[in-house]
């Protein structure tokens, strides 16, 4: 179950996270008879031996992660790293836009966060292969990834936060949008933008879905691409479309999936009203 869900989504050119959904219940029972099976004598012994390589490659990913924080350290060695033909294949533009400010964010957590780590680790390994307590091991494991998941969401995720910030584009759609209207998407697929616009939200497929959105008399506010907005706006120089914010105004000047928000000349009028900061560009 695991291997073969593991195997295919892996396979999968399109990934994401919640395809993860059918493998962690597989993954959950083989870890649970694993640990069960250290708690039966009649079979420790055979569980042990797992044990005993899982708590190897346990040390060797700790001193793997020690090796990549020295390295995302120096910008000059990270540089040259990404530069690589092998290491290059496999990074992402996105992944290349967050590492100055991750390298920051373990700057400031390394000083316990790294030693901590390494140290349960440590004391995990010695623990599961000369004294065979799994209960103590299983509290030194699960404490070791607390450990690691709290400063991760503590030190690591709010600094990258604006690069996929998503909430605030959706929230000044939703408070410009006059009441019994709907705020709009125009763009791929993304379920989290969707989920911030509101259950009211209306996914626009096509260019054609759009055009007519934009140019109807009542006010009409759509989140866009902002590549998509630019091609548009290029082929449509006869519609009003009025950028009124982006996502991309962020301390990065960049974000994982640039938007813009845009309205119409109707739309304008009450964002004008509304919000005194949008002095109307329709002069220009």
């Amino acid at each position: 179950w695991t291997a073969a869900m593991f195997l295919l989504l892996s396979a999968v050119r399109f990934k994401r996270h919640d395809y993860l959904l059918p493998l962690i219940p597989g993954c959950a029972l083989l870890l649970g008879g694993f640990w069960n099976g250290l708690l039966e004598a009649r079979t420790a012994r055979a569980a042990w031996r797992w044990f005993r390589l899982l708590g190897g490659m346990m040390v060797a990913l700790t001193a793997a992660a020690l090796v990549l924080v020295a390295v995302l350290r120096d910008e000059a060695v990270t540089a040259r790293l990404l530069e690589t033909r092998l290491v290059g294949r496999w990074i992402h533009a996105t992944d290349r836009m967050v590492f100055a400010q991750l390298r920051q964010a373990i700057e400031a957590a390394q000083a316990w966060l790294l030693p901590a780590a390494a140290a349960l680790a440590v004391l995990w390994s010695t623990l599961a292969v000369r004294r065979r307590r799994p209960l103590a091991a299983a509290t030194l494991l699960g404490a070791a990834w607390t450990v690691a998941f709290v400063a991760y969401v503590a030190c690591v995720l709010p600094p990258l936060e604006p690069l996929r910030d998503q909430q605030s584009l959706a929230r000044l759609a939703r408070d410009l949008v006059p009441e019994g209207e709907r705020p709009f998407y125009y763009g791929r697929e993304d379920q989290q933008l969707m989920f911030c616009l509101g259950p009211s939200a209306r996914w626009l497929r096509d260019r054609k879905g759009l055009r007519q959105v934009i140019t109807r008399n009542k006010p009409a506010f759509v989140v866009v691409e902002l590549e998509r907005f630019r091609q548009r706006a290029a082929e449509w120089p006869d519609v009003i479309m009025v950028p009124l914010a982006w996502n991309t105004d962020n301390p990065f000047g960049t974000h994982r999936d640039p938007a813009v928000l845009i309205t119409n000349a109707a739309g304008l009028r009450r964002a004008e009203a509304l919000h005194t900061r949008w002095a109307s560009p329709l002069a220009n």
